[in-house]
């Protein structure tokens, strides 16, 4: 029984071991118990050899009485200093025998309290266990929550163009592409034509635009992050349509704005084929 405690526990131990260090010993406890069985083994022999030369004695004297009273002897002085010798060994032998048996009375008990500790540590051994178990559980749950966290907030990314004409304004007028092609994330409003990062890491815009030619119509429209000029495109011909196109990678933060602006006095042209776009994604998290 104690042998198989032992091993459990020596299992156990040797997964919680760089997590909780008990405060008992385990295989110092088992080492103790191990010399007590040595010692009381040997205290068993030692009793059984007690035993055998006492009986040996006894029998000695009771041949020798026996001799005694048959021969004229009987009454000598050495037949009484003999017996009186041998009944002195033997009270001796006895005494022997008296302490070794309350020697493995108490070598017994101090046994029995070793094996109720040992039982004792192994209950607890399978608690820190089973506690461990359930924090090895929650932290590969967490894993993986967070695995699908990053998957999902990581996809990033949207794609529109104005569907219509636009300009030109007395300032600077936000342009809202009201037509969305593509918007993973919801980072885009079509509402507002405003792009809210939603996490930090780099990102890319890319803003297509085009004018109808004329010197009245050009396109000057630019992107913008927080109220901050990034780049423009700018295009301006006598006849015909023309087109211009501009892109940048942005290292941004939660919460920044991007949108895309059309300066004062221009126009921006577009219809249900879509020249003018803005479009925008995340490269990859910092």
């Amino acid at each position: 029984m104690l042998t198989l405690i032992s091993v459990l526990m020596l299992n156990v131990w040797a997964i919680t071991a760089d997590l909780l260090s008990p405060n008992i010993d385990i295989l110092a406890e088992l080492q103790k118990i191990t010399n007590m069985e040595i010692r009381m083994k040997s205290m068993e022999s030692e009793m059984e050899q007690l035993r055998t030369k006492n009986t040996g004695k006894i029998l000695q004297t009771v041949v020798f009485k026996d001799h005694a009273e048959t021969g004229p002897e009987r009454f000598s002085i050495d037949s009484f200093f003999l017996e009186n010798s041998q009944e002195q060994e033997l009270a001796s032998l006895n005494v022997k025998m008296n302490e070794r048996k309350i020697k493995m009375n108490e070598l017994e008990t101090e046994n029995k309290a070793q094996a109720i500790k040992l039982e004792v540590m192994y209950g607890t051994m399978n608690d820190i266990k089973f506690k461990v178990d359930e924090l090895i559980k929650q932290k590969n749950g967490n894993n993986l929550s967070s695995h699908i966290f990053y998957v999902l907030a990581s996809k990033v990314v949207f794609s529109t163009s104005l569907l219509s004409s636009n300009g030109p304004h007395g300032s600077l007028h936000t342009l809202i592409y009201k037509h969305v092609f593509l918007n993973t994330g919801n980072a885009y409003d079509p509402n507002t034509g405003i792009f809210t990062v939603p996490m930090r890491g780099i990102y890319v815009f890319m803003v297509f635009s085009k004018a109808y030619g004329n010197r009245d119509k050009a396109v000057v429209a630019g992107l913008f992050k927080n109220d901050q000029h990034v780049f423009s495109t700018y295009a301006r011909q006598d006849g015909g349509f023309i087109s211009s196109s501009n892109g940048v990678s942005l290292l941004l933060e939660r919460g920044d704005k991007v949108y895309v602006n059309l300066y004062p006095g221009y126009w921006i042209f577009d219809n249900e084929h879509h020249h003018s776009t803005f479009s925008g994604h995340l490269l990859f998290q910092m």
